[in-house]
């Protein structure tokens, strides 16, 4: 594991990303257990919502469309938390638009996006996500990267 993060250091340290040599391994290979790519593709749909509370949409409505096409299940005690509130603090709202990135690198698990470490996100992105339409055959459909 130690050859493996020296690896990965030494990698983002060629591309011209500091990385802290304190930073600690976390697990072991044989700890992690991956999500499926079909729990991928539904946290992706999640997000599409999840995201909108950055960009002041209103949770009662994204809430509406979640449990509608049975997301809740992706999305996290925060985010649901955040959809109940009628008002979103300013770094909240932050907090949610950030999570563009996520669906961009989780986009990137299943094959939907290109991985490109200078690019925040897909300018297409949204467009390959199903929004307010069932999203049950994209989430079935749902497959790992050729990349993993």
């Amino acid at each position: 594991m130690e050859e493996l993060k020296n690896k990965n250091t030494e990698y983002l340290r060629s591309i011209g990303i500091e990385v802290p040599g304190h930073l600690p391994r976390i697990e072991d290979l044989h700890e992690v257990n991956p999500r499926t790519a079909q729990d991928i593709a539904g946290r992706i749909c999640a997000l599409a919502y999840v995201i909108g509370l950055g960009f002041d949409a209103k949770g009662t409505d994204l809430l509406e469309h979640l449990t509608k096409y049975d997301l809740m299940s992706y999305v996290s005690g925060y985010e649901n938390e955040q959809l109940n509130h009628d008002i979103i603090e300013d770094q909240d709202k932050i907090n949610m638009s950030w999570l563009t990135e996520c669906a961009q690198a989780l986009a990137w698990c299943i094959g939907l996006a290109d991985l490109n470490h200078f690019k925040h996100c897909d300018d297409d992105l949204a467009h390959k996500i199903p929004f307010k339409t069932d999203p049950n055959e994209f989430i079935q459909k749902g497959h790992s990267s050729s990349y993993l």
